[in-house]
């Protein structure tokens, strides 16, 4: 599956037509991995920053972000910045939830964040209204210390 994730990103930057027939099978495998529970937090990290780029159906951004959630505690600072950013992009994708479990395992994590996944993570929340005070007082910390 890592191949297909790795090319919805690449249509999402290229700005591929949806309506092509390649693309719309790249797509239905896309979602067949993940309702078979076959996508890492790579794949779900990736699968939502083009869900949310290509404006695609917002209940599927739910659904990843929903899987996303259970294995939380799998996903580095990169992929919680892009899944917070890809749920920030595409506001009714965010649930508090999956918030939630963003917040607290970036909290966990916050000393491997860099400058741009703490600035996308915090746009994200910033976006979305959501204020986690522990993450928002941790990643203040880590970017003095930067």
């Amino acid at each position: 599956m890592r191949g297909a994730a790795r090319a919805t990103v690449g249509c999402a930057r290229a700005g591929k037509v949806l309506q092509d027939a390649r693309f719309q099978v790249l797509l239905w495998r896309a979602k067949d991995c993940q309702a078979r529970g076959e996508l890492s937090p790579w794949g779900l990290a990736c699968l939502a920053w083009s869900v949310a780029a290509l404006q695609l159906e917002r209940t599927w951004l739910r659904s990843i972000a929903t899987d996303s959630a259970i294995h939380i505690c799998q996903f580095n600072a990169r992929q919680l910045a892009s899944l917070a950013w890809a749920l920030a992009s595409c506001p009714a994708g965010a649930e508090s939830p999956v918030l939630e479990a963003i917040s607290k395992h970036g909290l966990k994590i916050i000393p491997t964040f860099g400058h741009q996944e703490l600035s996308s993570t915090m746009w994200a929340f910033a976006t979305l209204a959501w204020r986690p005070r522990d993450f928002i007082s941790a990643a203040l910390a880590a970017s003095q210390h930067q």
